[in-house]
């Protein structure tokens, strides 16, 4: 190359966060339809957006002192600029391609990752914990320094949907999220959550996922906490003096009666789970309300065709991902 252009020249590294799925294993690129149908459960094609916090503060202020003193140097932001580039589409990419290697089916496609935001579709149910690895790492990455944080907004969408309005309302999920105070946060399945929360509805979704498997429970668990919940929201939606109701209502006494009700029937070690859940949801309804809806979704029942029949129906969630 030097001799062709008669000068000396350095060569370099770009990344690009190129994550595309193939088909079965094969060379066949596959399409929107087919990362739907190896979702686990419900049937559906995710969209996940990030962005950095705050990054344009981070840019104007995180160079300062205590004492206001600036340490802003070109240097200084160049590096900055640079790290957050390497992240988004270096180690982005890195993340997807592990995703598609742990399955049968490859269920992340890359639309976009750079600068400080990124763009990527799959099969839905592999996309929070993606996003709960990405945010993870990115905090690592910038030696947990409180000041660098990344919110996310994840919406569920049919295969043949219009991928531009499927953005445009998975932007409006990422701006939902940016709506909760230090933001930090995740929008998903409509609810906005800070991280340390979602932490907790993963591991919450484990618990009610193993119930659910002892007998004379099954599903009916998670469709009986999501009616609470929603009986919780009516009664948070009613207003007293003008201020909210967020936790007085009848779903607090629905819930003693119809938890002790399903523990009876349920018996041994199911019972003193479904007790402690009973006890928990007094002060964890958000929290226990996102759980049940995840896990619900994660076992709905459906008629997968053939092809997505090889592997993608007797996945499990990774349990040992968060730790609570």
């Amino acid at each position: 190359m030097s001799h062709e252009l008669g000068t000396a020249v350095a060569s370099g590294i770009r990344f690009t966060a190129n994550v595309t799925p193939r088909k079965n294993g094969s060379g066949e690129v596959a399409t929107f339809e087919d990362l739907q149908e190896a979702s686990q459960g419900l049937k559906r094609l995710g969209v996940l957006r990030m962005d950095v916090d705050d990054l344009g503060h981070l840019f104007a202020f995180g160079f300062r002192r205590t004492d206001g003193n600036s340490l802003s140097t070109l240097a200084r932001v160049a590096s900055l600029s640079t790290m957050m580039s390497i992240f988004f589409e270096g180690w982005v990419g890195e993340l997807g391609r592990r995703v598609n290697a742990e399955e049968p089916n490859e269920r992340i496609y890359s639309i976009y990752s750079g600068g400080d935001d990124l763009f990527i579709v799959g099969s839905w149910d592999a996309l929070p914990d993606l996003a709960y690895d990405i945010q993870r790492d990115l905090r690592t990455f910038a030696a947990a320094n409180p000041l660098v944080h990344v919110s996310a907004g994840i919406t569920l969408h049919g295969g043949k949907y219009p991928l531009y309005q499927a953005a445009q309302q998975a932007a409006g999920a990422l701006d939902k999220a940016k709506d909760l105070e230090g933001k930090d946060a995740m929008t998903f399945l409509g609810q906005s959550v800070h991280w340390r929360d979602f932490e907790r509805a993963a591991a919450l979704r484990e618990r009610l996922l193993a119930i659910q498997r002892e007998p004379h429970v099954g599903r009916s668990l998670f469709h009986l906490l999501g009616q609470l919940y929603a009986e919780y929201q009516t009664s948070r939606s009613h207003t007293r003096s003008g201020t909210a109701q967020y936790t007085y209502g009848p779903w607090m006494w629905h819930s003693a009666y119809l938890l002790s009700r399903l523990a009876e029937r349920a018996g041994g070690t199911a019972a003193k789970e479904i007790h402690t859940l009973r006890d928990d949801l007094l002060s964890d309804i958000e929290i226990i309300g996102l759980a049940a809806r995840w896990a619900e979704a994660l076992t709905r029942p459906s008629q997968p065709s053939k092809e997505a029949r090889n592997g993608a129906s007797s996945r499990t969630t990774n349990s040992g991902r968060y730790t609570v």
